[in-house]
């Protein structure tokens, strides 16, 4: 893992990090954008398994929103958070795919907080797989997300004012 090497000894890292929930992602992700994953202990889109029925839960965007910070979601094959309700009805461009991060980096207009998702399938135009370091997923694509961030904002007008976040929760 080079480029997760190379951070952790250029950078600070955590080594002690212990997910809210000793389970799957999405009750994690649940709970790193909203602190709850109301009552959600599986991976799946309803709330309480109703079909339709999002999580409604306040989140971490909710929170930006109010105090007048930007935000954006940012995806590359798909936005996964949209089984929390606040995203699911975000304000237009609050939502955008990768493509538009790497322009926003390019153009120093990154908002306060971005949230990135890595790809969970494999890209239909490139064949790529996924590169979200799932297990049984190719780890060197994840390392190629990291790094093309990680270019991507070094690169930007704003390097000297971001903060770049990696995470990856585990139940073990």
């Amino acid at each position: 893992l080079p480029v997760l090497t190379t951070m952790a000894k250029e950078f600070a890292i955590m080594d002690q990090f212990f997910c809210s929930h000793p389970g799957p992602t999405w009750p994690n992700r649940m709970f790193m954008l909203s602190a709850t994953s109301a009552g959600s202990t599986s991976t799946g889109p309803w709330y309480h398994n109703e079909p339709g029925q999002l999580f409604p839960q306040r989140t971490f965007f909710d929170e930006l929103e109010e105090h007048g910070r930007t935000w954006r979601n940012y995806y590359n094959d798909t936005p996964w958070e949209l089984f929390l309700e606040s995203l699911a009805h975000a304000p237009d461009g609050r939502v955008a795919s990768m493509e538009e991060f790497w322009a926003d980096a390019r153009r120093g207009s990154l908002p306060a907080f971005a949230w990135l998702n890595p790809r969970s399938g494999i890209n239909a135009s490139t064949g790529v797989g996924s590169n979200d370091q799932h297990p049984t997923h190719d780890v060197a694509a994840g390392e190629r997300f990291y790094k093309d961030v990680y270019e991507a904002l070094r690169a930007s007008p704003q390097w000297n004012e971001t903060l770049f976040i990696i995470t990856s929760a585990s139940d073990r």
